[in-house]
């Protein structure tokens, strides 16, 4: 016998026209107290054992099958999707035994629907065990796993220095060398007819912003991508502080910076960098951009306040934006999936490499952790005393599109707002 730990609104309907018995309620199986076992009660776990021993010693086995799951549990969608998680848990216990099996059947669109969050109740050995048995369905991906891993050592390695693991431990990081082989990036850079489309429309040629643009993000973010490779979001965090001039030769220079207080992070401490900005971006009147931001709203405002970060976890603003431009890329007839934002990062690496033959430099300007790169340890400052402003300036410099032509891209003036 099962003892239940409680039961709740239990009632047992019969349906005149087919005699079927409905039964609803809450019924929660319990463990038996010591008591009870002396009479013969059993817990669920224990009766499933029971019975996987009298089917074995049968030679017999059998198959329990679920169906009309979706009118089973019609009446929310919460009720449901907790429902079946329920139910896909219990089916990962019956997978231990070999004489009794479950075959659930299932509408596509409601497994779709009690998934989207991952099975967070299994166990690593049973997800891994459904992953083996289920190829076909989305996995988490070997950039999200390293990360998770890098995580945990960063936790490992702090408890290390501060002294919560003892002196007397031998300690060996055992996350060493832990991560898991990454796939290539289906990312691409941009071809020369995919920007000859893109600064060729409206928003850079005559300065016409769609809402959903975010006024000057939409003119200036692909163009500072496409002449200093910077990420979206270190773009999205630019202050009118960031951009200074050095005072020897009067070169032009933007400082990628963190600033957590204001949610300006940084993917990596080498993401902490100083790039000269490139002579078409002054031609363009981006300095022009940057004095009149200073003028109106002061030294430590953002450059493009409508997808700046507000708080450390506010992403909203960028998020909202990047949704746009990928909708641009459709509408101006770049549709290649592998291209996004991003692949303006990747062919500014491209043009970089042809500028300039030193790996290391290159690695510093754009940020890149690279295997064989000590650019890596440097910030803003150690860039300049390393390199030197000139070659710093004369590979950004050097940095050109093979066939693009950006003279029909209409300059901002220093009277732009008026």
């Amino acid at each position: 016998m099962v003892v239940p730990h409680s039961v709740k609104n239990l009632r047992v309907t019969v349906d005149p026209n087919s005699g079927f018995h409905t039964y609803t309620g809450k019924i929660t199986p319990g463990e038996p107290e010591a008591a009870q076992s002396k009479k013969g009660y059993v817990s669920v776990d224990a009766l499933a054992l029971l019975a996987e021993q009298a089917l074995k010693a049968a030679d017999f086995a059998i198959w329990i099958l679920l169906d009309r799951l979706d009118v089973a549990f019609a009446e929310t969608h919460e009720l449901e999707k907790n429902a079946l998680r329920a139910l896909f848990r219990v089916y990962l216990d019956f997978n231990a035994l070999d004489h009794i099996k479950l075959k659930v059947f299932l509408r596509s669109d409601i497994w779709s629907r009690i998934v989207d969050s991952g099975f967070r109740e299994a166990t690593l050995p049973e997800l891994c065990e459904w992953g083996r048995k289920h190829p076909e369905l989305p996995k988490v991906s070997q950039g999200t796993i390293n990360k998770q891993l890098g995580a945990v050592q960063t936790i490992a390695g702090w408890g290390h220095r501060n002294g919560i693991i003892p002196e007397d431990v031998p300690w060996s990081d055992p996350f060493f060398k832990m991560r898991v082989e990454e796939d290539g990036s289906d990312r691409t850079s941009f071809e020369s007819p995919d920007l000859k489309l893109l600064f060729a429309a409206p928003v850079f040629t005559a300065h016409e912003f769609p809402e959903g643009g975010r006024g000057y993000a939409a003119f200036w973010l692909p163009l500072l991508a496409l002449l200093n490779g910077a990420r979206q979001a270190e773009l999205a965090g630019l202050t009118v502080a960031d951009v200074k001039t050095e005072t020897e030769t009067q070169t032009p220079l933007l400082f990628i910076t963190k600033q957590t207080s204001r949610g300006k992070r940084l993917k990596t401490k080498a993401s902490q960098r100083v790039i000269p900005i490139h002579p078409q971006l002054v031609k363009l009147g981006f300095l022009n951009y940057v004095e009149d931001v200073r003028r109106h709203a002061g030294e430590h405002a953002f450059l493009f306040p409508l997808i700046a970060p507000q708080h450390e976890w506010d992403r909203a603003g960028v998020s909202a934006w990047s949704k746009w431009f990928g909708r641009y890329l459709d509408a101006q007839g770049v549709t290649d999936t592998a291209k996004v934002f991003h692949s303006f990062r990747h062919g500014f690496k491209d043009a970089l490499r042809k500028a300039s033959p030193d790996e290391e430099l290159r690695d510093a300007l754009t940020g890149h952790r690279g295997p064989k790169s000590v650019g890596r340890d440097y910030g803003a400052k150690e860039m300049l005393t390393r390199f030197g402003i000139k070659s710093l300036k004369s590979a950004v410099g050097k940095v050109a599109y093979q066939g693009l032509d950006l003279s029909r891209v209409r300059p901002m003036s220093p009277t732009f707002r008026n």
